[in-house]
């Protein structure tokens, strides 16, 4: 039987530690990676473990690199603070029936 397993949630906040802070504190998470090669996006990021599945918050950089991102855009259409759903990533594992 083939399934579906959610790999990863992707949030955009405005600013990326008060929200990872937040979630750290509610959840009982801690950050497991900082990815640096998405500066050149004009972004930053935190990665959080939970079992086998991530949170990753991103957020613009707060100079210019950060203007123009899709991570801009997308905060500019909620007009609201906050972080908002971006996407996710489904797998699917090899050895299921679907591949047979």
């Amino acid at each position: 039987m083939a399934y579906l397993r959610l790999r990863q949630i992707c949030l955009v906040a405005d600013t990326l530690e008060p929200l990872v802070a937040d979630l750290c504190q509610v959840l009982g998470l801690t950050v497991c990676h900082r990815d640096p090669g998405v500066e050149r996006f004009g972004l930053h990021n935190a990665l959080l473990r939970i079992g086998n599945s991530f949170i990753e918050v991103v957020a613009p950089l707060s100079d210019s690199r950060g203007d123009g991102t899709a991570a801009t855009r997308h905060l500019a259409l909620g007009k609201t603070m906050g972080s908002k759903l971006l996407g996710s990533s489904w797998t699917t594992p090899r050895s299921s029936s679907f591949f047979r």
